[in-house]
């Protein structure tokens, strides 16, 4: 009965000896396959690269010759530490904040010091796995603190911190179990203890809720990138109608709520349908796509830009009268008619008109749209490539 017992766990903890990296390499292939489709969420190479790391951590252990042992425990430590700084980056990176990096690598060198000490100088292993467990816990109580303070909230980046700081806890009273309960150890000790199997199954848990929050963000941005492109217009990278007139009304709902001025622009394109007939269609989409591309490297990150017809185009420009306006759509103006487009249209000039309507907290969008609309046919016929203000506002019918 005592051979079955001691065979029986010693097959437990060759299972859980394997499980940790058969599963973080797992994750880790998982995460890189899907980075290599979606390379624009650059932050999913990170998350596999930090699980890769995990798996060789626990991996190089299962295979390091007995009298290499504590080295090989002081590695485990060490990469296991350097994989939440690499997942640290990951999180931190998506959201465009700066990681912080000094103070993660500061505690990632105190620990794996502090493991290595107490392996080689006093032999203590239950003492080096929970120094490893605490710094893993300082660790990821830094990250979520930092994640904690962005303002960009959803349900999603919510849900990361909060992982993290549960994670950040059942690492804690792992650390204080093991340093209170647990006798010196050496390691043939240690990995026969059942210390060794809950420590492994615990990271294991931990592995798979970090994996389901990083697969939550991971699906989420892609939704996102997906709901962006399918409003966006292909030719000029602008926003779609519908998108920019949403855009449009949110934007007026926040001046008004902030008390600061908006102005819409609207824009045609001087002769489009001979530019299309002369030269052809394709031709005429190279003008749509340099003009657009001349709108976006114009306007601010707070302006909204959008392609709503043909040839037609839209800003709303956010802070800004109709002064400041008018002084964008002529740049904008000046900048297409000295454009050398002489490979498209030859030598003919590409020229755009201009109305801008400065918005009044009393006016729907579709005032606002009706006045800059106005102005833009005084400027089709004052003789075109000009800018024109609207002055007044324009009575619609019920």
């Amino acid at each position: 009965m005592g051979d079955e017992a001691g065979n029986g766990k010693m097959g437990a903890q060759l299972v859980v000896g394997i499980l940790t990296p058969a599963i973080s390499f797992l994750f880790a292939i998982v995460f890189f396959v899907f980075w290599r489709r979606r390379p624009d969420l650059d932050y999913v190479k990170h998350f596999a690269f930090s699980y890769a790391l995990v798996g060789v951590a626990f991996g190089q252990s299962s295979v390091m010759p007995e009298k290499f042992s504590t080295l090989s425990l002081v590695i485990t430590c060490g990469l296991a530490m350097a994989s939440i700084a690499s997942t640290a980056h990951a999180f931190m990176s998506r959201l465009n904040l700066k990681t912080p990096l000094k103070t993660l690598l500061s505690i990632v060198f105190a620990g794996t010091a502090a493991t290595a000490v107490a392996g080689f100088m006093f032999g203590n292993v239950s003492h080096m796995a929970a120094i490893g467990c605490l710094t893993a816990s300082l660790m990821f109580v830094t990250v979520a603190v930092q994640l904690d303070k962005t303002r960009k909230s959803s349900l999603t980046n919510g849900y990361i911190p909060k992982i993290l700081y549960v994670t950040s806890f059942s690492s804690l009273l792992q650390s204080v179990f093991i340093w209170f309960n647990q006798p010196v150890l050496n390691i043939a000790t240690f990995q026969t203890s059942s210390i060794w199997i809950i420590l492994n199954m615990v990271l294991t848990v931990q592995l798979c809720a970090i994996a389901v929050a990083i697969a939550m963000i991971c699906v989420s941005d892609s939704m996102t990138i997906v709901s962006a492109q399918a409003m966006t217009d292909e030719l000029s990278g602008l926003q779609r109608r519908e998108r920019f007139e949403e855009l449009a009304h949110e934007t007026m709902d926040r001046a008004k709520r902030a008390g600061v001025p908006v102005s819409f622009v609207i824009c045609d394109l001087d002769h489009f349908k001979n530019i299309n007939d002369t030269y052809g269609h394709l031709a005429g989409d190279e003008v749509i796509k340099a003009f657009g591309a001349i709108m976006r490297q114009t306007a601010r990150s707070t302006d909204i830009l959008g392609r709503i017809g043909g040839e037609e185009f839209a800003l709303m420009l956010w802070n800004a009268d109709k002064t400041g306006a008018k002084l964008v759509a002529q740049q904008l103006r000046s900048t297409l008619s000295n454009l050398d487009l002489s490979e498209v249209v030859g030598d003919t000039t590409c020229t755009a008109s201009f109305g801008i309507a400065q918005w009044d907290s009393e006016d729907e969008y579709r005032d606002l749209f009706a006045m800059a609309d106005k102005a833009l046919y005084l400027a089709k016929h004052s003789g075109r490539d000009c800018v024109k203000v609207a002055q007044a506002a324009v009575p619609l019918a019920a």
